[in-house]
């Protein structure tokens, strides 16, 4: 059974076990900090109770646009036992739908031009480039 919740400050062991399980670094050893300050701002994603996908993000105003406020998804985990199978999909909507809910105007990502195709699937455009990263957003009315 899957099951989609909000991080809790107590998830903090889980997430650095899945994160090293994934080969992400955390070089200035601040997701502690984002943790306990924002653990709302985590989307953890369960599998008969085993920690299997985490998407954090935090709200932004892309560009300094005084516009609106966004989200944007600042890391993607997906258990490399669980990659190619569907997880990491099931986590993209999950964020999308929670932003709408909070009433964002859409959400934001950097990702690797390989990534492009993938994220375009659930509606993500591509808005420019920050170093060897692309920027992609969605937005809605």
């Amino acid at each position: 059974m899957m099951e989609i919740r909000t991080a809790v400050p107590g998830d903090l062991a889980e997430i650095r076990i899945l994160e090293r399980r994934c080969g992400i670094r955390d070089p200035y050893g601040q997701l502690p900090t984002r943790m306990s300050e924002h653990p709302e701002q985590f989307l953890l994603m369960r599998v008969e109770g085993r920690l299997i996908g985490c998407a954090e993000g935090a709200p932004v105003i892309p560009g300094g646009d005084i516009y609106g406020q966004w989200h944007s998804i600042r890391q993607l985990m997906i258990d490399p036992c669980w990659q190619k199978l569907g997880a990491e999909g099931v986590l993209i909507k999950e964020v999308i739908e929670q932003a709408r809910s909070r009433r964002y105007e859409g959400v934001y990502l950097t990702c690797s031009p390989e990534r492009c195709p993938f994220y375009a699937e659930y509606g993500f455009v591509r808005t420019g480039e920050a170093k060897k990263e692309i920027l992609m957003r969605i937005a809605w009315q």
